[in-house]
């Protein structure tokens, strides 16, 4: 996720913000990437926090645990939320609004978030597939088992690494390839590995 930040902050800076004059071009560059590193873990707090909300929330007024594809849209929702909002609260309001921006920054800054990516391109392989919002594949109920009893059970691995899972696995069997039965096979750390990765690129707890 901090790569995303970068670009954003790459845009703002110094088309609406400023940095201190005297700053050589690598001081800058150097600033933003950390100050990129900083709001990717930020958001990975806050959807901790939003996440274990919402979930609550909905155990509560459905008297029951949500299912995996409930659950994958609460977290989805919970991430969105988080990254909405530390990008208004440590960004964009820092912006100053100016008599001739009756719409204020927010409203000039809609183009700097991620847009639909629409459909993947034909022949897209999976391991492209499975990290992009719009191109992932929900797993079926049969392959959700087959990842919480016998490939990555809980509690050695955590729910937001099984979802993570479930779409890169979906990813694979779409295109045909072979997937793990177990968390002791080869395939199965491999792959582990990726969304180790993954989760990190997320600003999100790999436990």
């Amino acid at each position: 996720m901090s790569s995303e930040f970068l670009t954003i902050l790459n845009e703002v800076y110094p088309a609406y913000l400023q940095l201190p004059p005297q700053w050589s071009a690598q001081e800058q560059q150097d600033w933003l990437e950390r100050e990129a590193e900083r709001l990717s873990r930020m958001t990975g707090e806050l959807t901790d926090q939003l996440a274990e909300q919402v979930v609550a929330d909905w155990k509560r007024s459905h008297g029951r645990h949500p299912d995996y594809l409930t659950t994958v849209g609460l977290l989805r929702n919970a991430q969105l939320s988080a990254r909405e909002q530390i990008l208004h609260t440590e960004l964009y309001e820092q912006i100053p609004v100016t008599e001739q921006d009756e719409e204020g920054p927010g409203e000039n800054l809609d183009g700097l978030m991620p847009e639909d990516p629409g459909p993947p391109p034909a022949g897209t392989p999976w391991h492209r597939r499975w990290t992009v919002p719009g191109w992932l594949t929900d797993p079926s109920e049969e392959l959700e088992l087959l990842i919480e009893q016998q490939i990555w059970p809980n509690p050695a691995f955590s729910t937001l690494f099984r979802i993570k899972a479930g779409w890169l696995l979906a990813a694979r069997i779409e295109d045909g390839l072979p997937i793990p039965a177990s968390s002791e096979e080869p395939l199965a750390r491999e792959l582990a590995q990726m969304i180790y990765a993954d989760l990190r690129r997320d600003g999100l707890p790999e436990h």
